[in-house]
């Protein structure tokens, strides 16, 4: 997770393994352990959450949306990572490489999780 601060500064915010990406494994992350980790007050205050196409992943937070406090004022919206990035590279890379008129350079992107706090 990375956190941007209302100067504009990106920080890492958590860096954690996930051993599961079940749905209730992610709501129960975002409903106990992020109130827990960064306090009520600093969740209240999460404007957006970026994630991707994992639908257990953005479905719960979603859903928390709905039902806490916490994260009354969040919206969810899928990274540009997975939502130009991939589709680009499923729909249109292959045809690229067999066209004869031009040449693909660099297929490489780096996807972060990201919060942004008001």
């Amino acid at each position: 997770m990375a956190v941007r601060t209302p100067s504009g500064k990106t920080l890492p915010g958590n860096l954690s393994i996930i051993p599961s990406e079940q749905k209730w494994v992610f709501h129960a992350l975002y409903q106990y352990a992020f109130p827990q980790l960064y306090s009520s007050e600093v969740c209240f205050r999460n404007r957006l959450v970026l994630t991707d196409e994992d639908e257990a992943e953005y479905r719960s937070f979603e859903d928390l949306i709905e039902v806490t406090k916490e994260f009354s004022n969040s919206s969810v919206m899928l990274c540009t990572f997975y939502g130009i990035w991939m589709s680009f590279k499923k729909d249109l890379i292959t045809v690229l490489d067999e066209c004869d008129c031009g040449k693909l350079l660099g297929k490489s992107v780096h996807f972060v999780l990201s919060i942004y706090f008001a």
